[in-house]
């Protein structure tokens, strides 16, 4: 008899005149990964809410390892053993990371509040067991070392890992990560799925919304795939990837187009002389271990309008704050009509170098 973690089928949910998911469902297997996609606004959010106790559903059955359950609270579900993360990160801002994952870990206490206020042997007991498998998880994730640092001093990618480990920390059946890669760089986006291949190698169970699709087909077993509020495709990464109505809600591949500057030099005779404003050479940008830009260059000339794309955590927002100084750079080159801007000279101690300096290397705060 095969093993199933979760089955739901049914599901409903209606917002005033919005019909926002339709007969949903889907059933995991224990030690899948499960995959659901969509385009924007196709419901994924609203379902996942639903299997997690924050919407309470207008219809449909909830199983949990074969026992029916019913989504009406978070901390009930939580108890019943799904944990899960959120797509804007929800930390404890001001506590530490070690304290965060006690606070998932405390949903499996017994000693309530008496015990808490008289500390009593069992308390005091518990609340001991309790530290030592919050830094046993912290470690699990790769940030044991801040264990002591408040949640909102961490970097993005670590404040990520920090939300799995405090979800991990009340022992799930399943745990259900919500766009976890969002915002994260490439270089942290193959540190998370390393980290979520790990947790599936130990046993756990995951259900998986994410936008990076790459990623998604790249980890999971079997994939759901939604469009308005209703189930259009299920089957592996495989499969999911040639059926057309997923292609279909995907939409049309983009078609390359000529640019705007190549339609100007045209009309003026192939003649794309014009003065150059900016121009970026080798840009590179670190957050501490992270690299989260390397090797950047372009230019941008008079009377352009030049469009800076990628996915999320491609590093676009990054050298922005770069090119503007908000950001120090660690290598590079960014001038501004030819010469060294005269923003060099308001450098703060915060940065390595002022980004408008003509070379990083040879920069110094002011």
């Amino acid at each position: 008899m095969t093993d199933i973690v979760l089955r739901v089928a049914g599901i409903s949910k209606r917002f005033g005149g919005l019909q926002a998911l339709s007969d949903v469902g889907l059933t995991i297997e224990r030690g899948q990964v499960y995959g659901l996609i969509g385009p924007n606004g196709a419901g994924k959010t609203t379902f996942f809410n639903v299997i997690t106790g924050l919407y309470t559903p207008d219809s449909g059955t909830f199983e949990l390892a074969g026992q029916p359950y019913k989504p009406t609270a978070v901390h009930e579900v939580a108890k019943a053993g799904i944990a899960r993360t959120f797509q804007n990160i929800r930390l404890f801002a001001d506590m530490t990371a070690l304290e965060n994952v006690m606070v998932g870990r405390h949903v499996r206490t017994q000693s309530g509040l008496l015990g808490a206020m008289f500390r009593t042997g069992k308390f005091v007991t518990e609340e001991a067991a309790i530290t030592k498998r919050a830094r046993e998880l912290l470690d699990y994730v790769g940030i044991g070392r801040l264990a002591e640092y408040k949640a909102r001093t961490l970097s993005y990618g670590d404040q990520r890992r920090l939300e799995i480990a405090r979800a991990l920390a009340t022992d799930p059946q399943l745990i259900a990560l919500d766009e976890p890669a969002a915002g994260m760089n490439s270089t942290e986006k193959v540190v998370l799925r390393e980290l979520i291949d790990q947790i599936r190698k130990d046993g756990r169970t995951i259900l998986l919304i994410e936008h990076d699709v790459k990623l998604v087909m790249g980890l999971c077993d079997r994939v759901t795939v939604l469009d308005y509020g209703k189930q259009i495709a299920e089957g592996s990464p495989y499969d999911v990837q040639r059926d057309e109505k997923v292609i279909e809600a995907y939409g049309p591949q983009p078609q390359t187009h000529r640019g705007a500057a190549d339609r100007r030099a045209a009309g003026r005779g192939g003649d794309a002389m014009s003065a150059t404003l900016l121009k970026v050479s080798g840009l590179k940008v670190a957050y501490g271990g992270i690299q989260a830009v390397k090797g950047v260059d372009f230019e941008v000339r008079e009377g352009e309008l030049v469009t800076l794309i990628g996915s999320n955590g491609a590093g676009k927002t990054t050298t922005m704050k770069a090119i503007t100084g908000l950001l120090g750079i660690n290598e590079g080159d960014i001038q501004y009509r030819a010469r060294a801007s005269a923003a060099a000279a308001h450098g703060t101690s915060s940065r390595k170098a002022s980004p408008w300096c003509r070379k990083a290397a040879a920069c110094s705060p002011a």
